[in-house]
């Protein structure tokens, strides 16, 4: 039994489904079958996997961990050269899609303005969606905890939509962009109440 904590801690490759690295083949030496563990880029948060059979349980943490499908997942760890993941996963990582990219545009409080840091940001976002051949695109809005948490939800839903009407002016489709709005609800920083963050002033783009 092989159990992903997170869907891109994967065998094979970030994003692809962990059977397929189960059913890939060694072509020299090492075992027949086995489990890697690749690195995860996303927001820096580290891939998991746990490996189970008869024999015994390991838990994959580190990048180039392996364990073979015959052997018992609770001998001691060994890493895969990157030649060997390339032998051996080269076809599916060649077919890897495009990973999501995540953008963070920050406001001026208050406002629907956005700082002077995040306005270029703008190009690059409508750039990359651009890049993509069928794109998706979430827009959430977020607040500091500064005001009424009813007068942040709706100050959060019109920071997004102006990054929508902004995306939509650059000749962006608007059936491809969805918009909502949490308000205060989801801050990047924790704050106590009516607490002026600069950091939580933001909307989240996330180009699929």
């Amino acid at each position: 039994m092989i159990e992903p904590r997170r869907t891109y801690g994967t065998s094979i490759a970030r994003g692809f489904a962990l059977a397929a690295g189960v059913l890939a083949l060694c072509a020299c030496g090492g075992p027949k079958s086995y489990v890697v563990l690749l690195d995860s880029p996303d927001s820096g948060r580290p891939s998991v996997i746990t490996v189970s059979n008869a024999k015994g349980t390991r838990t994959l943490d580190t990048p180039g961990e392996f364990v073979g499908l015959e052997e018992a997942p609770d001998a001691a760890p060994r890493t895969a050269p990157q030649t060997m993941i390339e032998r051996d996963f080269s076809a599916a990582l060649a077919a890897e899609p495009d990973r999501p990219r995540r953008f963070l545009l920050y406001f001026n409080s208050g406002s629907v303005e956005l700082t002077a840091g995040s306005a270029p940001m703008i190009e690059q976002l409508v750039a990359e969606i651009n890049r993509r051949d069928a794109p998706e695109v979430a827009i959430v809005g977020h607040t500091d905890t500064a005001g009424s948490a009813d007068a942040n939800v709706a100050l959060a839903s019109q920071r997004a939509e102006a990054i929508r009407d902004r995306v939509l002016a650059a000749g962006i489709e608007a059936r491809i962009v969805e918009v909502a709005s949490y308000g205060e609800r989801q801050p990047l920083i924790a704050t106590a109440d009516d607490v002026d963050e600069p950091r939580n002033r933001r909307v989240e783009v996330v180009v699929r």
